[in-house]
């Protein structure tokens, strides 16, 4: 683990906690000495842990690191996200590094009633229970935080964070944030951050899973296990918690779905038990009467997190402005949202990275004791590397090919185009014999319409020959969208010079050779009636 020492960028901006953290003075199970705990309605508190991020000297701040398991195929392909910090530890040994605060258990039935009240005719035991609280809809869950919120800031808000001149808010963790730290953050090794979870020796001894030798197929009491390296308990098992991030098939991009659950519950099998797990919990549903209600499960719960405003005064957004150029030409190049779009070159050289990250791992593990499993795991990461890079090229080849497909149609036509021109000019100079001033005006004309042609046709051939290229299905799936496009267009002599052009293209392909001259006969056929439509060149 790498040592936690930087100093801050952020050294002339307020963007600080309490040296001391607060305390609450009855709040089962006892805290820690280092957790953050605040208090709550009713005699309740709520106990947070620190997650920290890594170094950093700029407010630019975060951790590159990869998300999802490649075994677990399309719900959670290994993809490259990064975490940052809200907060700056300013004491003595916290030198500067940027953390978040996540809950240090999952919100229990006595938290919950005591925010949001007993329902009618409730026990009041229950405002005691450790057990999670579950069977609530994403929308109730949402209720409980803005309630407890409002009660902060009235009753304890001097002992809330801040950033800047904001203070600290109260929401559910961010995908990302929730996986780090499932997975021990930098409190563990490399090697073991990427295994299925950081405790894989004795999962029993911290989590809860289904099976005679943990939860018996039954919910069970928050903070009774063993917490995982960074002091959160029931990261995985017992109950699936609801995060911030809309569910989405790669993370943080494809169609918005509903609520994103991490963690599994107390019905997994101990095989499927693992940092990566993931499932989508739907809006909305359907009861057993047919009627469309909000969804809510059983086995699902939540924890907190605390965040700010990141943009909270005039301070912090110079810092950031200052700060912005350096950052993108270092760390920002190389994060996600700087390589998505960058040069291919730039984009696979990252994931190559990954690549050699990955082998020394396996060298690295070669000399340790759980050798077979780091091998497998990193192996994995090799694959969904490559894969990732294999993606990328296929992507840039689909698009270069429409961009092909697209200017040699435009080319093809301009030039068909030209030769109508050069043919009524022809015509037109075969009826001006006698004027020779008029003549010689034309045949300069005619002179920088065939130069036009000579020209169209050169760009022509270079552009088909880039397309034969990038391979036949490439082209073939070019085509046909550009196609569908110039159709829904209604523009028919885009339609006919794309015609033109494939046909040409599959010759250039077969013979290996360009044919200008048959080219620009079958291009001089153009029916008239397209020769005053628009070119589609922006089309």
């Amino acid at each position: 683990m790498r040592l936690l020492c930087a100093v801050c960028f952020f050294v002339s901006v307020a963007l600080c906690v309490s040296t001391v953290d607060a305390r609450a003075g009855d709040c089962p199970p006892a805290p820690a000495a280092d957790d953050f705990v605040l208090p709550g309605p009713n005699g309740v508190c709520f106990a947070f842990r620190r997650v920290y991020v890594g170094e950093g000297k700029t407010p630019y701040v975060q951790k590159r690191f990869l998300m999802g398991d490649q075994e677990e195929g399309f719900k959670a392909y290994p993809t490259a996200v990064t975490v940052g910090g809200n907060f700056v530890d300013k004491t003595p040994d916290g030198a500067g590094n940027w953390f978040y605060y996540l809950g240090k258990y999952e919100i229990t039935q006595g938290q919950y009633y005591a925010v949001a009240g007993l329902p009618k005719n409730a026990p009041r035991s229950l405002l005691q229970s450790r057990l999670p609280m579950t069977d609530v809809t994403y929308f109730e869950a949402l209720r409980f935080i803005t309630e407890l919120n409002d009660w902060l800031y009235v009753n304890a808000r001097d002992r809330m964070p801040q950033r800047g001149s904001s203070p600290a808010f109260v929401r559910l963790p961010t995908e990302a944030e929730w996986e780090f730290a499932a997975r021990g953050g930098l409190a563990v090794r490399d090697e073991l951050f990427r295994e299925r979870h950081p405790y894989a020796d004795n999962p029993a001894a911290h989590e809860w899973f289904f099976g005679p030798e943990s939860s018996h197929g039954k919910i069970q009491e928050t903070g009774k296990l063993l917490p995982n390296p960074l002091g959160l308990h029931d990261m995985l098992g017992n109950v699936g918690e609801m995060t911030h991030t809309p569910y989405h098939l790669e993370y943080f991009q494809g169609s918005t779905g509903a609520v994103t659950t991490r963690g599994g519950n107390y019905t997994t099998g101990k095989d499927g038990l693992r940092s990566s797990l993931r499932v989508e919990q739907p809006l909305y549903m359907r009861d057993r009467t047919g009627d469309i209600v909000a969804g809510r499960s059983k086995t699902t719960g939540f924890r907190l997190a605390l965040g700010t405003t990141v943009l909270s005064d005039r301070a912090i957004i110079n810092e950031l402005q200052d700060g912005w150029d350096e950052y993108r030409k270092t760390d920002g190049a190389v994060f996600p949202a700087g390589i998505s779009a960058a040069p291919l070159d730039a984009r696979t050289g990252v994931s190559l990275e990954d690549v050699k990250t990955s082998i020394q791992r396996i060298k690295d593990s070669l000399r340790g004791d759980d050798a077979r499993a780091s091998i497998r795991q990193d192996v994995g990461n090799i694959e969904a590397a490559l894969d990732r890079i294999t993606e990328m090229r296929r992507q840039y080849d689909e698009d270069t090919g429409y961009s092909l497909v697209r200017l040699a149609t435009h080319l093809g036509f301009t030039v068909g185009r030209e030769c109508f021109k050069l043919h009524i000019l022809d015509n037109t100079l075969k009826t001006l014999e006698n004027n020779a001033s008029a003549q010689q005006r034309l045949k300069i004309r005619r002179e920088e319409i065939e130069m036009n042609i000579g020209e169209g046709l050169t760009a022509y051939y270079v552009a088909l020959e880039a397309l034969t290229g990038l391979g036949k299905a490439v082209e073939s799936k070019a085509v046909g969208e550009h196609k569908a496009k110039l159709s829904s267009l209604n523009i028919p002599g885009q339609v006919w010079a794309l015609e033109l052009m494939e046909r040409h293209s599959a010759q250039l392909r077969r013979e290996k050779r360009s044919d200008t001259v048959g080219w620009r006969q079958e291009l001089e056929h153009i029916p008239e009636e397209f020769v005053m439509q628009r070119s589609g060149s922006q089309q």
